[in-house]
């Protein structure tokens, strides 16, 4: 701990990474720090997470945190594994996170149509002016999907539902990622799509648990970017399927548990059905206020026609995660993996 630092109390407790309000010399900060060494990717994220904080441009902070501190390893090229990381952030006095504001009803239509425009004037008129590095599928999104396949292949409580050649996903018959996976790769539409729009900074984590707010002066700040796998630059089309998917509440059920599974591995053909929760506070939230069109229209504006490439980004997003939660949240994101290639079948 640094000298004069103590913590105030716990903000999160994460699958990989911890973050923890602190004192430094009696000044509040943000700290995040990696306490699951073994986690896939999780220490990669965390290194590039502090990386693209601190070389963002001056005029995008704000809409971002301000990095402070880090631990003396992240200075060191490369940072030495298995060592604990850490870094500093600024406080955020009066902010708070879109997804706690929906659960205690905090938010009206004019806050929900504000930061919608806040959102689009970081996004559109910001950071996706800035020029990205070449994306290509083939070095990370089919990759990642592939390893975490064969991960499922031999895990304990995925290979009995991720070995014959269907399962049955709510009632319907589908056929297994073994066989669409493979196929998907081939096609050449997403790829079609994923170089139809130019490849930027994004986000690469984005949805409203990472967007907080204050109504007053209004603004809004982005934090936690970066994806899973360590995305922080693509298609427009990358923020825009997370986003998408957090809003229809899916995304939010998967992350919080709010869903209801039930899963047999031993029938003629393994079966999971699930339902999303219909009582929980930020999906009521999320029918009652309009929170999203207005972003995601002026992001198609810079994407254009993507039904294929993103149905690939949301069964990437689900098989991400696979490997880096328990369960039942890694088999329903295992389910839904299956039912977004199910185009290839």
């Amino acid at each position: 701990m640094t000298p004069g630092c103590h913590v105030v109390r716990p903000l999160q407790n994460g699958w990989w990474e911890n973050v923890l309000l602190i004192s430094v010399s009696g000044e509040y900060r943000v700290r995040k720090e990696l306490h699951r060494l073994d986690a896939p990717w999780a220490r990669n994220v965390l290194i590039k997470e502090w990386q693209y904080l601190r070389g963002l441009p001056q005029s995008l902070r704000p809409p971002f945190v301000t990095v402070l501190d880090q631990c003396q390893e992240l200075l060191s090229d490369p940072p030495p594994d298995a060592t604990p990381l850490w870094f500093d952030m600024e406080y955020l006095d009066g902010f708070t996170d879109v997804r706690s504001l929906l659960a205690q009803r905090r938010l009206t239509p004019f806050d929900a149509d504000r930061i919608q425009a806040l959102l689009i004037d970081a996004l559109c008129e910001g950071l996706y002016r800035l020029p990205g590095e070449p994306f290509d599928p083939d070095r990370l999104v089919w990759p990642v999907m592939s390893q975490v396949l064969d991960l499922a292949l031999t895990d304990q409580d995925l290979a009995p539902y991720a070995r014959p050649d269907q399962i049955v996903v709510n009632g319907a018959p589908q056929a297994n990622l073994k066989r669409t996976l493979p196929t998907a790769r081939a096609d050449d539409l997403p790829r079609r799509q994923f170089d139809r729009g130019a490849s930027v900074r994004l986000h690469g984590d984005l949805f409203y648990e990472n967007v907080l707010y204050r109504p007053d002066p209004p603004a809004i700040r982005l934090i936690d970017p970066v994806s899973v796998a360590g995305v922080d630059s693509g298609p427009v089309l990358f923020d825009r399927v997370k986003f998408a998917s957090w809003l229809s509440g899916e995304l939010y059920a998967l992350r919080h548990g709010a869903f209801q599974l039930t899963a047999d591995p031993a029938s003629n053909l393994p079966r999971i059905d699930y339902a999303w929760s219909k009582d929980d506070p930020v999906i009521d939230g999320l029918h009652r206020l309009e929170l999203g069109s207005r972003v995601l229209s002026a992001m198609d504006a810079l994407t254009g026609p993507s039904e294929a490439a993103g149905a690939v980004l949301d069964a990437y997003f689900s098989l991400a995660m696979v490997a880096n939660t328990p369960m039942p949240q890694k088999l329903l994101r295992y389910a839904r993996a299956v039912e977004r290639l199910s185009t290839w079948a």
